[in-house]
């Protein structure tokens, strides 16, 4: 007994010292040079089978100011932004380009764009960094068949290809009416692999800015780690779209440098359904596949988006309970806020909420939930030990506006074995 408790002891210090070590990854937070933290490379952890080098983990993160837990991405009066809490951040090198999406909740206008950099490649009073940031009425998530793409098509598996000639792929682009890897004989030039089906332009039609103003900016005008805020207004006025419209903020790295400008970042997986952020690499073979072109990513990065909603919406859930993975076979009870406005004007009011499930047993169901003021309570059937559980929530609203949260899973926890752990030798007693 004495032995193993020394064993325990041991295995306990060793994990604790473990655990104390800070990040060498932004272990200070300030970074003079992104190069030397750009070593520091990690597993791609949604799609196994390559390495992330764009990602640079911190090991301090930032609440998010524009986040409100709330699934609708509408987070304040006017803003939408996924991540709850931003650090460390996500990398693009000279001739790049990144989008990051949002699906209007209603008819309204854009308003402003607030694109944050963490850290620029040269901040000297000479450097040529710069950024230019547009406003696109995607295409994405579509492809060309006019529906989603799967989830599953993301990191190292989802090269979207690029825009072309019909000749040469050293040009290739970020849009455009021929699209290099929407056909089965269009494979990579760098590995040979396929592009996902389906694939097409992600961007769609610019919508801002208007005219010949460029709305563009660097180190000089401005610093990073800070908010930077640009009103519509003043390049060309804010763009309309629709409720349903799937809108992009678009970022090209146009420095001179090879060097990284990076900006904020957090995990997509579990925030977005389907997902939101896409990475184009301009450097020939260099995407996280190995290819050249769009990459869907599973990170979000940090930039949130000014709305002013002029139509009806949905429903907004907030404060959604979280299901672990359980021991419990019983029934599990879910809660949520649920609330109704209409900015136009009209009648508003949460009609319905529903909670959803399905488990990998193949059972599918939904129950209603009841209200109390804005809190609305749902129970999920128990089920038995090793099934997993998909559950999600809807509402519906008094003028038939629906929404639905992002599915989640837990499992109920089946264990194999009666002991505390699993040895082979026979240094102990039996009963262990």
């Amino acid at each position: 007994m004495n032995r193993m408790l020394t064993i325990i002891g041991m295995i306990t210090l060793m994990l604790s010292f473990s655990l104390a070590i800070p990040s060498k990854e932004h272990a200070n937070n300030s970074v003079s040079h992104v190069q030397s933290e750009y070593e520091n490379n990690f597993q791609g952890e949604i799609n196994s089978g390559y390495t992330e080098y764009d990602a640079i983990k911190s090991s301090v993160e930032w609440e998010n100011p524009y986040y409100n837990n709330n699934n609708d991405f509408r987070n304040t009066a006017d803003t939408m932004s996924y991540c709850p809490s931003i650090g460390g951040q996500f990398v693009f090198v000279p001739g790049d380009f990144m989008f990051m999406a949002y699906q209007m909740p209603a008819d309204g206008n854009i308003t402003g764009v607030n694109v944050p950099v963490f850290q620029w490649a040269d901040t000297s009073s000479a450097s040529e960094d710069g950024l230019e940031v547009s406003i696109y009425k995607l295409n994405y998530p579509n492809g060309s068949d006019g529906n989603a793409y799967s989830t599953s098509n993301v990191d190292g598996s989802g090269w979207m290809g690029y825009a072309w000639d019909g000749a040469d792929h050293a040009t290739a682009g970020i849009e455009g009416a021929e699209w290099f890897g929407d056909s089965a004989e269009e494979v990579g030039q760098c590995g040979g692999d396929a592009a996902m089906p389906n694939v097409a332009d992600p961007l769609g039609e610019k919508i801002w800015p208007t005219g010949f103003s460029v709305a563009a900016f660097g180190p000089s005008t401005v610093t990073g780690e800070t908010d930077n805020w640009i009103a519509t207004a003043d390049f060309g006025g804010a763009p309309s779209l629709m409720q349903g419209d799937w809108v992009g903020i678009v970022v090209e790295n146009k420095g001179t440098m090879d060097e990284y400008t990076g900006f904020y970042y957090c995990e997509g997986e579990g925030v977005v359904d389907p997902w939101t952020f896409g990475k184009f690499y301009a450097t020939e073979c260099d995407g996280t596949g190995g290819e050249t072109g769009w990459y869907i990513r599973h990170w979000l990065v940090h930039w949130p988006l000014a709305v002013e909603l002029t139509g009806d919406r949905p429903p907004i859930f907030s404060d959604v309970s979280s299901l672990p993975t359980t021991l419990s076979t019983d029934a599990r009870e879910v809660t949520a806020t649920i609330t109704d406005d209409n900015p136009s004007g009209g009648a508003a009011g949460v009609a319905s909420a529903t909670v959803n499930w399905s488990t990998s047993a193949g059972e599918t169901g939904s129950a209603a939930m009841t209200g109390d003021g804005d809190t609305y309570t749902g129970s999920i059937p128990g089920q038995s030990a090793g099934i997993a559980v998909t559950w999600w929530l809807s509402a519906t609203d008094v003028e038939g506006g629906a929404t639905s949260t992002t599915a989640s899973t837990y499992n109920i926890f089946a264990p194999m074995y009666d002991n505390l752990f699993l040895y082979n030798s026979g240094l102990f007693p039996t009963w262990i």
